[in-house]
């Protein structure tokens, strides 16, 4: 009787730790941490859009000033990521080449790009607690970016013609979240679907 005691109480301490593991697993944050969580994500997302600094605004981009940019670049984005996410977003040349490709798509065929990206933002558009994983959150997310762009006024040495591109779409992705040194931290990153405003997540065109 007392073996078998012994054995219903181990049972029972083990169907405790189970429960008490799967309801720390999903339960969601509680309010303040799923808003740093949010900001978290909206900065990463943020540093995807290549904007050109403001000090070289009318300046040619010679090898010593998209160092520059990069290490500045790659300093902004260790501030809200680690890990695989903080390299994959600073590997390369990407966010040069994103500036080139947003002079195209902004000035088409013109031989002296006029129009240049130099400010994103962004807000939640779609937001899904996962799951809670010992110091670590995962969600999905789509951000909905806004892109200011202007033109640099060379006599005058200010931007003008300032204009807002406010974008319905956006990719949605799963984030893994960490907070380090007291602060959230994008770590993992993996696409998940497609996200419209006003029609929500879909798989997204073939």
């Amino acid at each position: 009787m007392i073996a078998l005691a012994a054995v219903l109480v181990a049972l029972a301490a083990l169907s405790a730790a189970g429960w008490a593991s799967r309801r720390a697993t999903t339960r969601p944050p509680d309010r303040e941490t799923e808003r740093r969580l949010r900001d978290a994500v909206v900065c990463f997302d943020e540093l995807r859009g290549s904007v050109l600094p403001a000090k070289f605004y009318g300046k040619t981009l010679t090898l010593v000033r998209c160092t520059t940019i990069l290490r500045d670049h790659t300093k902004a984005v260790r501030d809200v990521a680690a890990a695989d996410a903080a390299s994959s977003a600073t590997s390369g040349w990407s966010y040069l080449s994103g500036l080139s490709q947003q002079a195209r798509e902004l000035n088409g065929d013109a031989k002296t790009p006029a129009v240049m990206p130099v400010a994103y933002s962004g807000h939640v558009g779609y937001w899904q607690f996962v799951r809670h994983e010992a110091d670590m959150f995962i969600v999905r997310a789509a951000v909905l970016e806004t892109l200011t762009t202007g033109r640099w006024d060379r006599s005058a040495e200010r931007l003008t013609g300032l204009r807002t591109i406010a974008y319905d779409e956006a990719s949605a992705y799963e984030y893994t979240l960490k907070e380090i040194g007291g602060v959230w931290k994008v770590i993992e990153v993996h696409g998940w679907l497609e996200y419209t405003r006003g029609v929500g997540v879909h798989p997204g065109s073939a």
